[in-house]
């Protein structure tokens, strides 16, 4: 659900329930909830990624912001 770095809500809508029904499933199942938790860590970790390569490619190609970003 979220591993590929939905943010919860979109997870919610693309799975048809609301948002409650994604956190009272967190707070009655400690096994879904460690899950949750780890695809959320796993999906930072993806944007994180995903970010540090774009500001490589942008240094790369001399722009100073980029630069002065790093």
């Amino acid at each position: 659900m979220v591993t590929i770095g939905f943010h919860t809500q979109i997870a919610c809508q693309k799975l048809g329930i609301a948002r409650a029904t994604y956190y009272r499933w967190r707070v009655g199942d400690e096994n879904f909830a460690k899950d949750a938790d780890q695809a959320i860590s796993e999906g930072s970790l993806l944007v994180n990624d995903l970010a540090e390569s774009q500001l490589l490619s942008a240094i790369k190609d001399q722009n100073m912001t980029a630069i002065i970003f790093w």
